[in-house]
């Protein structure tokens, strides 16, 4: 296993507009981006969020082009709004990319909900052997936004992909108050814990999403202390992120590093062998613009990618 930064090499700055692209019924092909990240070897999964999406009327294909060059098997999502911005971008996914089969799933029943979780999935990939459900629906004060899981096959196994979204803000300091935003996150993590344990005990299961917490506090104000404390089950795949500089978090605003993606044991010699990473995809470093640009069509978060060697 590696910490990787994704490596991009530009022909043209990532800026979209409608200028010189076909109408009508043509093909719509996308601005020219290499991005290196998914590979046909490796089953390559992001989590994004991506703030109040859309964030702009740019960012629905400027989102789209950038999954189209990253090529990852399967993307959460967080903070979706519009279902039908969501459905826009696997429609232009699936014309950028007629080898491949996207779709979308949306925890939302309407447009315009409040902050939902997403799936896209190329399914070309990944074999979907269950659709996304929602979990713990009825505990608000854990999870103000039910985790979605999806269940999938690789390589002729089933995988379990635990999509979340958790309370923000807080002091950094864990308090007994049951609304607590600390306290709140640190219940999600116990109830996540409770869910693998009771349904998915000899499964791969790969936890992701805005966890809105650090991983690398200390035990006493370490919401996640749960899982950081038996190593011999689970992983963060991050910790070397969240241990190193600023320059490679998820949330440079801040900065912090609150997007992550935790492995069970089961994935624990994948993720340690060769041809295996995990990386914070910087794509404001490619734009003409950079960070301002970033922030303001697309998201006040960078994504955060995990690449599993197949064997």
């Amino acid at each position: 296993m590696k910490i990787w930064q994704v490596i991009f090499l530009i022909s043209g700055f990532l800026f979209i507009s409608n200028c010189g692209r076909p109408i009508n019924n043509e093909k719509e092909t996308p601005t020219t981006i290499e991005l290196s990240f998914g590979t046909e070897s490796t089953f390559d999964i992001i989590t994004w969020n991506l703030e109040w999406f859309p964030k702009s009327t740019q960012t629905v294909t400027r989102v789209a082009e950038i999954l189209y060059a990253l090529k990852p098997d399967i993307v959460g999502l967080q903070e979706i709004v519009d279902l039908n911005a969501l459905n826009q971008i696997v429609d232009q996914l699936n014309q950028y990319d007629e080898a491949n089969d996207w779709v979308a799933y949306f925890a939302g029943v309407t447009n315009n909900s409040w902050q939902e979780l997403a799936f896209i999935v190329n399914i070309k990939s990944v074999s979907i052997i269950q659709t996304p459900f929602e979990i713990y629906q009825s505990d608000g004060m854990a999870f103000p936004r039910a985790p979605y899981v999806i269940q999938i096959q690789v390589n002729g196994k089933e995988w379990i992909i635990i999509n979340n979204h958790l309370k923000c803000c807080g002091d950094g300091t864990i308090d007994s108050n049951t609304w607590d935003e600390e306290y709140r996150r640190q219940q999600a993590s116990i109830f996540l814990e409770s869910y693998i344990k009771e349904n998915w005990s000899t499964e791969p299961v790969i936890l992701i999403g805005d966890y809105n917490d650090e991983i690398h506090e200390p035990e006493s104000n370490n919401v996640f202390w749960n899982f950081i404390s038996q190593p011999e089950l689970y992983k963060f795949t991050d910790m070397e992120i969240a241990n190193g500089p600023s320059s490679g978090y998820s949330y440079p605003s801040w900065p912090s590093h609150i997007d992550h993606i935790l492995i069970t044991n089961e994935l624990f010699d994948i993720f340690n062998s060769n041809g295996s990473g995990v990386g914070t995809i910087k794509i404001d470093e490619v734009l003409e613009g950079g960070w301002h640009e970033y922030d303001t069509y697309i998201s006040d978060h960078r994504p955060v990618g995990l690449s599993l060697r197949l064997q």
